[in-house]
């Protein structure tokens, strides 16, 4: 997808002072340049007998000594020089060599055109850095300490990584402009976020509706935009928790609550929340209401599946549709989607709810890039399992990047503004990577179909 013209006017550069990450690719890469490729390489090509030889004129004899001296101790492929190892030296010295410098004046300039040379780069180091180490974990050549050269070789596996990643975004050195009364982003003030509490009020409040906000997720969602000083407009199908959530949070923070007992998947239930919501500047809706029928899908009852794609799409989609325009019209305001790992690929036995959480990170994708502009941001927080008092109620034990409701919710309301995906949890991040760029789709839905735990099972939890 690209731009508009009138979208591409109104963005801006972000200076090489925010880029952090693109400061450790930039060293990665002069080092690269300057070592790597035209001095340990080049040393590989003119040296064709590591046992016999003259020294070139080109690279230095102290280069070939250093680079003998480890070939002779720890990797004995450098020694020996076979035929596909020569073959990744060709392809370092004529492709990486000229990325390196294109990579390093992109970075510095902030120039969008070297995210295809990036990616196709990644691709091509992950493979022959896996090929290699295969050779010298259990080849003929193998490496007599290969946890050493192992340990050496890991930068050539993780930021080749971290530059997919890096370069995942559509515009990755820009930002949308300001528009009028948007606030600018601040940087970290405080432990645990990326906002002062009255910038977040001011750009995502002053209020909030938080659908399916009487417990759990729902309610630390709550809980924490109270804490940020947000009044609240809360909706969920039972009164009873829902008064007590409500009356929870008016006794502990200075912040008004509002709220709606509605089942989101019945008729005429998002013009009740619109109603209840008349005349308040509502600044964020989070999403989180939702229906996880378990089982397999042919076992599932019409009223299931039905109420599953009503509230979990449709609702979604309407309340949405209901609050976006007055955002727009200010200039500033954000729309959550909890999502779930379940939504990146299909996950048996939990197929509507899967199809209907991809449903929301495709939605989310697309109101992103049609709101950014207008200073408005969409993101969809895809979760794993988070311990809820249903999760804890069906699981014997947390299973492993369980998160707790209030760490989820802190950290989707800390990315807003940062991009269109979140996914809380170090774990969950590296195990979604490894799922969407890693492993065939046929043995993600494999691994997601053995994994289905009772956190799937919990209409309390999130997957």
């Amino acid at each position: 997808m690209t731009d508009t013209p009138g979208i591409a006017a109104a963005r801006r550069p972000v200076p090489l002072s925010r880029r952090r990450v693109d400061w450790v690719l930039l060293a990665f890469f002069a080092v690269n340049l300057c070592f790597i490729t035209y001095f340990v390489d080049i040393e590989q090509l003119t040296v064709a007998n590591a046992a016999h030889f003259q020294y070139p004129l080109w690279p230095p004899p102290a280069i070939v000594n250093l680079v003998h001296a480890y070939g002779r101790h720890y990797d004995p492929l450098l020694m020996a020089r076979p035929a596909f190892w020569r073959m990744t030296i060709w392809i370092d010295v004529l492709w990486n060599g000229p990325f390196y410098v294109a990579a390093i004046y992109a970075l510095a300039r902030g120039r969008d055109w070297i995210r295809v040379p990036a990616l196709i780069w990644s691709g091509s180091m992950s493979a022959v850095v896996l090929v290699i180490l295969a050779e010298e974990y259990s080849g003929v050549h193998r490496a007599p300490h290969f946890g050493f050269v192992l340990l050496l070789n890991l930068p050539w596996l993780v930021l080749p990584a971290g530059t997919i990643a890096r370069m995942a975004r559509e515009h990755p050195f820009t930002e949308p402009a300001l528009a009028p009364g948007r606030l600018p982003r601040q940087r970290p003030g405080r432990a645990g976020g990326n906002m002062s509490r009255p910038a977040f009020a001011l750009t995502y409040g002053p209020w909030a509706l938080v659908a399916g906000g009487s417990e759990g997720l729902g309610g630390a969602f709550a809980e924490e935009l109270a804490r940020r000083g947000v009044s609240l407009v809360l909706v969920a199908r039972r009164p009873e928790p829902l008064a007590q959530t409500a009356a929870r949070l008016r006794a502990t923070w200075p912040v008004e609550v509002v709220t709606v007992a509605a089942d989101l998947a019945a008729a005429g239930a998002i013009g009740q929340v619109a109603d209840a919501a008349a005349g308040l500047p509502v600044g964020l809706v989070v999403m989180n209401a939702a229906h996880a029928p378990a089982g397999p899908f042919l076992a599932a009852g019409e009223p299931d599946i039905a109420a599953a794609v009503h509230l979990n799409c449709g609702a979604a989609a309407l309340l949405a549709h209901q609050f976006l325009p007055a955002m727009v019209e200010r200039g500033k305001g954000g729309v959550i989607f909890m999502s779930s790992l379940a939504g990146l690929q299909g996950v048996p036995n939990l197929a509507v709810y899967g199809a209907s959480k991809a449903f929301l990170i495709s939605l989310a994708e697309a109101l992103w890039a049609e709101t950014r502009a207008a200073g408005v941001d969409v993101l969809a927080c895809c979760a794993g399992a988070v311990i809820t008092p249903g999760y804890q109620q069906a699981a014997s034990r947390p299973a492993p990047g369980s998160l707790s409701p209030a760490q989820v919710a802190a950290t989707a309301l800390d990315a807003l503004g940062h991009g269109f995906r979140v996914v809380p949890g170090r774990l969950n991040r590296v195990n979604t990577f490894v799922l969407e760029h890693l492993l065939p789709k046929r043995a993600a839905i494999s691994v997601f179909g053995r994994a289905t735990a009772a956190a799937l099972n919990s209409p309390g939890g999130q997957a």
